[in-house]
Order: C-alpha cells, then structure tokens, then sequence
C-alpha cells in the first residue's frame, strides 16, 4: 500500500506450457499403454496363450490374465510362487519342468516342453511352455519369463491322425489276408497316363516278373 493510499499489487507470470504438454504426453502414453495391455490380452485370449515372469530372489511369479483362465484360477488370488508349481502339474511334467529350468539357469539354455497343467477343477490341460532368463542391465540374472499355450486341439488332431493312420494300415493288412486267401490279385489302370499299377500276386497270377513292365 502506497503512502497515498492507493494499492499496488505485485506478482509473476510463469509460463506452464511444458508442464502442460508434459502431462498430455503423459496421460497420452498410459492410454497407448493400456491400449496395448487390451490388444495384447486380447491376442492371447484368441490363441489361447498365456504369459508369466518369475522374480527369483522373491519367489514372485505373474500371471497374464489369459494364463489365469488357462488355468482356471481366480484372478483375485496371487500366482503361485514356483515352490509351489508341483501341485498344479503332474508329477512326470513337474519333472520335466524343474529339469528344464535348471538348465535355463545353469547354462541359459531357453526351453520349450509340452506339460500336463492340473487345473484349479483338476481336469488335466496339455500345454506347451516356453521359458528363457531375462536379467537386469548388469547382465545379473533376475528370473525367468515366457509363455504357455493350450494345444488341446493340436493333441485332439495328432490322436486323429493316429488313429485313422492304424485304421488305413489295419485296413492295407486285412485286404493283403484276402487277396492272399482267396487267390486274388489287385491291379490299377491310370487312363489319364496308361499306365498299369500291379500288385505282387498278379504278376505271380500270370506268372511274369515284376520287372516286365
């Protein structure tokens, strides 16, 4: 207040427009992030591939949240530490898993294994697992991480392939038993390039060699 009786304020101006565009790039990078985060869940939820991360040193292991429905585990719960991986896989797949991730972490070794996953319901889901070592930027090692997929229709597919495999052959040995038993031969014309396809009994039939044509 001056002498006079008047006022006289006084104060700055600071300009704030790289704050203000700092915080637009911030907010913009979560929204890319959690766009990200939908379409990578989103992904994994079609093939059906889950990802995790094991911290060594805690014994803390994380979960995608497709992994959670692969297994049939409450989102609500933590993942299961790996102490405690034996109770959700069969005793031979434990097996085969801990071997596996001692040799990841003795020589680096990634490894890719199928599994039996016991789920939270204990139905048995055939996996397929991938694992390697991640480490900090001191080339310490800080655990391992990867991925898991549910290949139930590729193990439906292969037992199909099997199975309509030993039919055909199954099915080559009873007509070899017949042509056998009942003195027959087989022969086939292919019109398209004349040619004529014989099997042994006919040419033992006509009493030629095979060689003849």
């Amino acid at each position: 207040k001056l002498e006079d009786g008047s006022v006289l304020w006084h104060g700055y101006i600071h300009d704030i427009t790289k704050v203000k565009n700092y915080e637009l790039s911030l907010i913009k990078a979560k929204e890319e992030a959690e766009e990200s985060e939908l379409k990578l869940n989103e992904a994994q939820a079609l093939a059906k591939i889950g990802s995790w991360e094991w911290v060594i040193e805690t014994d803390t292991v994380y979960w995608s949240d497709q992994l959670y429905n692969l297994t049939g585990r409450s989102k609500e719960k933590p993942a299961p530490p790996y102490a405690e991986h034996q109770f959700i896989y069969t005793a031979e797949s434990f097996k085969k898993l801990d071997n596996a991730v001692s040799e990841c972490l003795k020589n680096g070794t990634p490894y890719s294994i199928e599994l039996d996953m016991v789920r939270e319901d204990k139905t048995i889901l055939p996996i397929f697992v991938i694992g390697e070592l991640f480490k900090d930027d001191n080339n310490n090692i800080i655990g391992l991480r990867g991925t898991v997929q549910d290949i139930t229709l590729q193990k439906r597919i292969e037992k199909e392939l099997i199975n309509a495999k030993e039919k055909a052959e199954d099915s080559e040995k009873r007509l070899k038993l017949a042509t056998l038993s009942g003195q027959l031969g087989i022969w086939d014309w292919n019109i398209k390039e004349n040619s004529m396809l014989w099997d042994d009994r006919m040419f033992e039939l006509y009493g030629i060699k095979n060689t003849t044509f």
